[in-house]
């Protein structure tokens, strides 16, 4: 998955919407609001291959696949989850019989296809990175720092474990997202894409050291 954020310059909370950070706990209710944040943060793909993209990625949270919940920190205000971001660390694996299981046939054929295209679209992972597979921040809260405050828990978590990097990307067309990560110092590495399919990237990467 990628990042797709259109934010304004971050502005800051007022005390009566006060913002905290903090890992994802499982439950119900926080799976359909990641669930939904996450079809939000690549919707064209999502939709390509599935009518209720939202289930199927509360599936892949639930049985702990693809999405790891250890990966994912939050941000709420309040009881409401409005924001969330996923990151990847390099030798993570998924079995094949646990997706099938989880998905059914059908849909573990369309998810693969999925995953292919994404993973056609995009660079490797690399040795010393963590990398941001999804960012996103509900509607009603952007403009507010949201995205860049679990940035700066992203790079926070990457310093803890002695990583040399954060990494991610961009769509070349989603100027807002661009400066945002310039904001927060990140600078463009490379870029792909399958132009034919109109998924053309940046990579976008951080150091650390």
């Amino acid at each position: 998955m990628h990042l797709d954020l259109n934010h304004k310059n971050p502005l800051i909370l007022s005390k009566e919407d006060t913002m905290r950070v903090h890992p994802f706990t499982p439950t119900p209710s926080s799976r359909r609001s990641v669930s939904h944040l996450i079809y939000e943060s690549d919707r064209q793909l999502f939709d390509w291959f599935f009518t209720d993209p939202d289930l199927i990625i509360e599936k892949l949270i639930a049985h702990g696949l693809y999405l790891d919940p250890d990966r994912i920190v939050l941000a709420s205000r309040g009881p409401e989850v409005i924001g969330a971001l996923v990151y990847e660390l390099k030798g993570a694996e998924i079995s094949r019989l646990d997706l099938i299981r989880c998905l059914g046939p059908l849909d573990f054929l369309r998810f693969s296809a999925m995953d292919l295209i994404d993973s056609l679209s995009t660079l490797d992972l690399g040795e010393g990175d963590l990398y941001i597979s999804s960012l996103a921040v509900s509607a009603g809260a952007r403009g507010m720092g949201v995205g860049f405050r679990l940035l700066e828990e992203a790079r926070k978590i990457a310093e803890e474990e002695g990583l040399e990097r954060l990494t991610l990307d961009v769509a070349q067309s989603n100027r807002p997202a661009l400066k945002l990560y310039r904001k927060f110092g990140f600078r463009i590495k490379d870029e792909s894409g399958i132009k034919i399919l109109n998924r053309m990237f940046y990579r976008m990467e951080l150091s650390l050291i």
